[in-house]
């Protein structure tokens, strides 16, 4: 039964790619936390010894640096599931003397995080209802990491006249996309995969 389920990882900057045999290797644990209501979150364990190539090659080189993206999938008889895709944003090597019992604890957020980095206080959507601004702001991230919108309609559609009022972002992506959709009822979130 344990041969029908496999874990795997993609690491990488742009373009994540399976992360080598000595990193699946040394993982030793895999916690996926999933929220709609705040930022999912992962956190990864690997045991390691002071030669193992994570230490003497992949950190060095910045291979867990922040914000490398991590995309984790589980596969269960042939299905496979994106459990989690986010960015690092903490790691923490804490080093043994005993041979194989060093750890490095890597922590990330979903790909929300990068959302939620640059202030656009101000940016003006004429005329554009709530939808539309959503679409545009998730619509920045779509070539790097290929988030692509799926907005619900909202009943309350609410076209503002330009001649009265241009609705201004405050704040970043993340906290204006989450106050448009509070202000209807809705909940934004990503669903990994």
């Amino acid at each position: 039964m344990a041969s029908e389920i496999t874990l795997s990882l993609l690491v990488g900057t742009l373009t994540p790619t399976p992360a080598p045999r000595e990193v699946m290797e040394a993982l030793t644990q895999v916690e996926v936390r999933s929220s709609a209501q705040d930022r999912s979150g992962f956190d990864l364990t690997f045991a390691l010894s002071k030669r193992s190539a994570i230490v003497t090659r992949l950190l060095p080189s910045g291979y867990f640096d922040p914000p490398t993206r991590i995309i984790i999938t589980v596969t269960v008889k042939g299905q496979a599931t994106v459990l989690m895709d986010g960015v690092i944003t903490h790691q923490e090597l804490v080093p043994s003397d005993e041979s194989g019992r060093s750890v490095l604890s890597v922590k990330g957020e979903d790909l929300t995080r990068m959302m939620d980095l640059i202030d656009f206080s101000g940016f003006p959507f004429p005329g554009m209802p709530a939808e539309v601004r959503v679409a545009l702001m998730v619509a920045k991230y779509l070539p790097l990491y290929k988030i692509v919108p799926l907005i619900m309609p909202s009943v309350l559609v609410d076209v503002p006249n330009p001649l009265d009022e241009i609705p201004g972002q405050r704040g970043t992506d993340l906290n204006y996309i989450k106050m448009l959709a509070d202000n209807v009822g809705y909940v934004f979130y990503l669903q990994p995969g």
